[in-house]
């Protein structure tokens, strides 16, 4: 593995003193990590580099060959406003983290302008750089040139092209253990690292979808021979089963932290030094890494904020027998909702239980899994089938004899603000319908373009989800609404 830790800039031979360059020669013949012979030609010119130009800073320190973990965070700027974005403000923490965690390698990828005033807002691509670096001592490390190396890829966070790119860099550096951060916007079942950006003014894909995040990592997994351990989703609604189905048959079957609500970009929404701080200081200790283990811990560090609601999801347990669990009751509801007297209980349970709980948060689609199947459990009118099917799945996913024991659970939750009592580890998306179509056609707009979406979707391939949003409706197809 090549030393990462090489300085920029390069000193001509004139300005080499003889005497100086042997000691140079002679210090790198004792420094760890600069002795392959393949690292020669670069500690030659850094440490002579350094011996004439007393004025540069110290030389960061060189790392061990191969480092217990690396985390790896793939940062947005937020459309372009990069020094008053969220991610700007992470930086000094990520610094602040290397510079106490010295065992563990801090990698970055993050967009800004290249403007010359920085704090200019702007939305073309032109505009906006990639910048990525290593994190050594609290000093940033150039560890690639995006601009150069992606070879004519669109320099945007919402390419996967960028992430598989960023990965290579990342994995490559042979860490035993890798942690992925993907910090951003996200939309659930659409996806995530959201972006405004336009070329030419012509918009470009406005967001990675979950499939071409899941192919990016696989991919790089593939290429390196290095993986992703832990995914951890610093975004709104990404504790969705339908986007971790999308993730899980991309082939990942990691554990992922993310979070079922929409979060709020303050400085401690994740707060990166304390939970992420946690997980490399135990590292730093020697402690075996535990991927399931260190998702709980950032989860349990987080349970009393109030600007985040994080979630353990174990991807290994989102299987093929879990997801036939859900094509059986989904079946049985959507043939329940078919009789009128059905539907209208349903409709009342459903309604109630939105609006008790403002659903996931105000504005969204989605409902609590868990919550959902506890509802449908105690709807009497349903049939027996689909009542003992919302048990079943619920024990199979949520079992309560697991508690404390992440690897059992689906989805493992610990926040206990009143703001999430109703969030349990894992949403689904179910909009309300309205009660009165004819005089509410936006209303009818907005549910048949979420069901259209739901159509589209791997999980109701899967499980027949779409066919339940259809039959709530009383719709035949996700376009035009059937009279009620």
């Amino acid at each position: 593995m090549k030393n990462t830790d090489q300085v920029p800039g390069q000193v001509s031979k004139g300005d080499i003193k003889t005497t100086l360059l042997c000691a140079a020669v002679f210090t790198a013949l004792l420094s760890p990590g600069l002795s392959r012979a393949d690292d020669w030609a670069a500690a030659v010119n850094a440490l002579s580099l350094r011996a004439v130009r007393a004025d540069l800073p110290a030389p960061a320190p060189s790392r061990p060959p191969k480092a217990p973990a690396a985390i790896l965070f793939y940062l947005d700027n937020q459309n372009g406003d990069y020094v008053d974005s969220y991610i700007a403000r992470q930086l000094p923490a990520i610094a602040e983290l290397s510079r106490a965690n010295r065992a563990v390698r801090w990698v970055t990828l993050y967009e800004k302008n290249a403007l010359a005033n920085p704090a200019q807002h702007s939305l073309e691509l032109k505009d906006q750089v990639l910048v990525v670096s290593e994190w050594v001592n609290g000093e940033q490390v150039p560890l690639g040139n995006p601009a150069a190396e992606l070879k004519g890829a669109k320099p945007s966070i919402s390419n996967p092209e960028v992430l598989a790119y960023f990965l290579g860099k990342g994995l490559s550096l042979g860490a035993q253990h890798n942690i992925l951060v993907m910090a951003d916007h996200g939309v659930g079942s659409s996806g995530l690292m959201t972006n405004s950006l336009k070329e030419n003014g012509k918009p470009l894909p406005p967001v990675m979808t979950n499939t071409d995040t899941a192919k990016a990592i696989m991919d790089s997994w593939r290429r390196t021979g290095s993986k992703v351990d832990l995914l951890v989703m610093d975004a709104c609604l990404m504790s969705s089963i339908e986007a971790l189905t999308d993730l899980r048959k991309g082939g990942l079957d990691v554990p992922v932290v993310a979070s079922e609500n929409t979060t709020t970009p303050t400085d401690n929404s994740l707060n990166y030094g304390k939970t992420l701080g946690a997980v490399a200081q135990a590292i730093g200790k020697g402690q075996a890494f535990d991927a399931l283990g260190f998702g709980a811990t950032i989860v349990k560090l987080s349970r009393n904020n109030n600007a985040i609601n994080l979630s353990l999801v174990n991807l290994k347990l989102l299987d093929d027998a879990l997801l036939g669990k859900m094509k059986t009751l989904f079946a049985a509801l959507a043939e329940d909702l078919k009789d009128p007297k059905k539907n209208k209980a349903y409709g009342a349970a459903f309604t109630a239980k939105i609006v008790a709980n403002k659903t996931i948060s105000v504005g969204t689609s989605e409902i609590d899994l868990l919550t959902y199947l506890e509802m449908l459990q105690k709807i009497k009118a349903l049939s027996d089938g689909v009542k003992a099917g919302a048990q079943e799945l619920g024990s199979a996913a949520f079992p309560q004899t697991a508690a404390g024991d992440p690897g059992k659970l689906l989805a493992a939750w610990e926040n206990d603000q009143p703001a999430y009592v109703s969030q349990k580890g894992l949403s689904i998306v179910h909009p309300l319908y309205t009660d009165d179509p004819a005089s509410d056609p936006e209303a009818v707009q907005s549910y048949v373009a979420t069901c259209r979406q739901e159509e589209s979707l791997t999980f109701s391939a899967l499980t027949g989800w779409d066919k339940v949003l259809k039959a709530y409706a009383n719709l035949t197809t996700c376009a035009l609404p059937a009279a009620r």
